[in-house]
């Protein structure tokens, strides 16, 4: 009697290990169908490649890889003289300073804002995790170096873009004024804005 309870309990055991072991066998066949499978559906990979903002605009990566370079590209200057002067104008500083190399850090500020700001919101942050502080001020390369070719071209627009809008200006609030709202741009008015 004791050798037929053992034979019962041994066989629902096996049986149970094989359950177990067809089930760890569906599994791993139905993931590694799902990875061969995918590619397949051209249409549903460009759907995944879309993020959408909280703003409700919708960028793909492969836009964004259009505008960030995988490498740093060679130094030539993209911001001429006269957006500085512009800026300096503006905010009644001595224009005479547009001219030196070191700009005070406001600059770097307002170019953040109305150059880099026109592009998708994760282009800035992905240029400065690319172009580390190499000193408290002081990136490795300038920003521009992280575009590609299109990404280029659209800075140059945007500078353009400025350049135009702070000619028609008598002040930085109002230069910031008119661009956001040509541009659709956010714009927060401060209490403590010293340029109002």
């Amino acid at each position: 009697m004791k050798k037929s309870i053992d034979n019962k309990k041994l066989s629902k055991q096996l049986l149970k290990i094989a359950e177990d072991e067809a089930l760890r066998q569906s599994l791993l066949f139905k993931t590694e169908g799902l990875i061969k499978d995918k590619g397949s559906d051209s249409s549903l990979d460009i759907l995944h490649e879309k993020i959408q903002l909280i703003s409700g605009v919708e960028i793909s990566i492969s836009g964004i890889r259009k505008i960030i370079s995988n490498s740093l590209r060679n130094y030539k200057p993209k911001f001429r003289l006269e957006y500085y002067e512009e800026i300096f104008r503006l905010n009644g500083w001595n224009i005479e300073d547009a001219k030196k190399y070191y700009k005070p850090k406001e600059v770097a500020l307002y170019t953040n804002e109305i150059i880099y700001g026109r592009f998708p919101k994760e282009v800035l942050p992905v240029i400065q995790w690319k172009n580390p502080f190499i000193n408290f001020t002081q990136r490795a390369n300038k920003n521009f170096q992280w575009l590609t070719e299109d990404g280029e071209i659209k800075l140059l627009n945007f500078i353009d873009d400025s350049v135009r809008v702070m000619k028609t200006s008598s002040e930085w609030h109002e230069f910031k004024v008119k661009y956001a709202n040509e541009f659709g741009l956010p714009f927060q008015m401060s209490l403590f804005d010293s340029n109002k």
